[in-house]
């Protein structure tokens, strides 16, 4: 399903990308996410990516705080909100989902993983691409620019898995970013 639904994503495919990701995660029962939230904590984070991917910023904005079990997804879901106002052009929300997503990074354990990669070098991504999309609304577009550039090279320092701990590409953002710069 995980596979499937990144697939999807990347060709455009918004309802099977969707059903994928909703199966995998009814599939995982409660009491056994409880148990492991550690090994599948990532995995939750999916729906954000996949309404990222969608530019669905209203369903990013509506989805429940996760539990608590689920640190990894609970950061993840700020850092979409923050992308989801930035998106919207309300710089000052997005700035407050940033704060946020980063006071909760600082919580995560060291050796905590996203499947294959440390969360601190996901999430480090993650605050240069957010920094970007942020700074891009805020009309400073060389520090955006730089801060994707940034993201960008974070992520190809990610262990290579498929399908990838990080699944929105940063060049996609930076590519977008560019022509509308008109560069």
């Amino acid at each position: 399903h995980h596979m499937l639904a990144f697939a999807a994503m990347m060709q455009g495919q918004n309802k099977v990308a969707t059903d994928a990701i909703n199966q995998m995660l009814q599939e995982i029962p409660e009491a056994w996410r409880e148990k492991n939230a550690a090994m599948v904590d990532g995995m939750f984070s999916m729906p954000y990516e996949m309404h990222i991917r969608f530019g669905r910023w209203n369903e990013i904005l509506a989805e429940p705080e996760p539990p608590e079990s689920l640190p990894i997804t609970r950061a993840f879901r700020h850092y979409a909100r923050g992308v989801a106002f930035a998106a919207m052009n309300q710089a000052g929300d997005a700035r407050r989902e940033q704060a946020r997503f980063r006071e909760l990074v600082a919580l995560i354990p060291e050796q905590a993983m996203f499947v294959m990669n440390p969360a601190s070098r996901v999430f480090q991504v993650a605050d240069s691409m957010l920094e970007g999309e942020i700074l891009y609304r805020e009309s400073q577009v060389e520090e955006a620019l730089a801060a994707l550039k940034e993201a960008v090279e974070r992520e190809e320092q990610l262990r290579y898995i498929e399908p990838p701990d990080w699944i929105q590409p940063v060049r996609h953002v930076l590519g977008a970013a560019l022509m509308d710069a008109k560069r």
